[in-house]
């Protein structure tokens, strides 16, 4: 289930029937790569955290901080923005832009499909109807 990508998930699921995962968030069950997260000074971007980070944006208490002050600070923890295509939605170009600007992060594309997660939901679904 992981409860790194929506801060209410244990909610969320609580009292239902969900399908839970070992992964602790969405990066691990897109990508596969668990070692890295973590272990890299990548920012793990999807289209979902792209899409609203404007949003994110509103409602950050570094929003009053300069633009060199709240790109010195992303700077301190990270090399760049990884961007993970599943090739579901197409990145929209302003966006990236605006991420860009507000974190002074360049963003590499990484193509990494819908594969891994269908085999792990796939296989949680078998071994759910198996007991």
């Amino acid at each position: 289930s992981g409860a790194k990508c929506h801060p209410h998930w244990h909610e969320v699921l609580a009292g239902r029937d969900g399908v839970r995962f070992e992964e602790s968030n969405c990066i691990h069950l897109i990508s596969g790569r668990a070692a890295e997260v973590g272990a890299s000074r990548d920012l793990y971007l999807t289209a979902g955290w792209l899409a609203r980070w404007r949003g994110f944006r509103k409602d950050d208490d570094a929003k009053d901080l300069g633009p060199e002050t709240r790109r010195s600070m992303f700077a301190r923890y990270c090399d760049r923005a990884l961007y993970y295509d599943t090739g579901v939605h197409e990145p929209d170009e302003a966006e990236l832009a605006y991420f860009t600007q507000t974190t002074g992060l360049r963003v590499d594309a990484e193509p990494v499909g819908l594969d891994v997660f269908m085999g792990k939901l796939l296989d949680k679904l078998r071994l759910t109807t198996i007991r």
